[in-house]
């Protein structure tokens, strides 16, 4: 299943994958926008945290244009350390408990529907 990604980082890159000046962009609803300094050849390179970054075919891209140009990166999971956490006020207990319960039935809730 596709998605539009957001929050991407967007560079274009020159031949030698240098890039082209400091022309990156965010992704913005799945959309990014880079201003070409001149009409040339380029890369554009994707890159997010947690998916695999990409970077495309050499592309002819002219100064002045638009493309409709689909880039498709593949998620990487990022593998963190074990974490701990001692929780001391019965309070603060009471409430991760209540909130872990919650979530726990929210989440068979959801599942249950979509059998």
């Amino acid at each position: 299943m596709r998605r539009l990604l957001f929050r991407a980082l967007v560079t274009l890159l020159a031949i030698g994958l240098n890039p082209a000046g400091s022309l990156e962009a965010q992704t913005v609803r799945g959309r990014f926008a880079l201003e070409v300094p001149e009409s040339g050849e380029y890369f554009i390179r994707v890159e997010r945290l947690g998916y695999q970054a990409m970077t495309s075919l050499l592309l002819q891209i002219g100064v002045d244009r638009d493309y409709d140009l689909g880039l498709v990166i593949r998620p990487e999971p990022i593998q963190l350390d074990e974490l701990r956490v001692t929780v001391r006020s019965q309070e603060v207990c009471a409430w991760l408990t209540q909130a872990c319960f919650s979530a726990l039935a929210t989440a068979r809730q959801a599942f249950s529907s979509s059998q």
